[in-house]
């Protein structure tokens, strides 16, 4: 296989997979994209798009000039989050209860250091709502 052959192989599965994963979505909302325009984002939806709306019978592709752009600025916008998660295999009691506050200070000990290390500001950290 020649380089070009192996990309445009990697073009397919990546198309197959977003026709796949919107097909899921339309349908299971009772939703036929026959019926609407693919809207494309990102930086590299160009490139995709005119495959995948031919795949999916969709006649019009609607591509903003900023919609690269436009999607890592609403990545950029989007909260940061992070979660933890402990297995306590312990029976039910309220004695159980009250030590379970050591694990959620130690969960969110760990995400904050998570979070720090990341870059976020000590003061961007809200704390978790319980």
């Amino acid at each position: 296989m020649t380089p070009l052959e192996l990309a445009e192989g990697f073009i397919r599965i990546a198309n197959a997979n977003m026709v796949r994963a919107i097909r899921k979505i339309s349908v299971a909302r009772g939703y036929d994209p026959r019926d609407y325009v693919l809207v494309t984002f990102g930086g590299a939806g160009g490139q995709h798009a005119c495959a995948l709306a031919r795949e999916l019978g969709m006649r019009q592709v609607l591509s903003h000039p900023w919609s690269g752009l436009l999607s890592a600025y609403g990545i950029g916008l989007a909260d940061v989050r992070r979660f933890g998660e402990q297995a306590v295999l312990r029976p039910w009691s309220s004695q159980e209860l009250a030590a379970l506050d050591a694990i959620f200070e130690q969960l969110e000990t760990r995400a904050r250091d998570v979070l720090l290390a990341e870059g976020l500001s000590a003061e961007a950290i809200a704390a978790p709502q319980r």
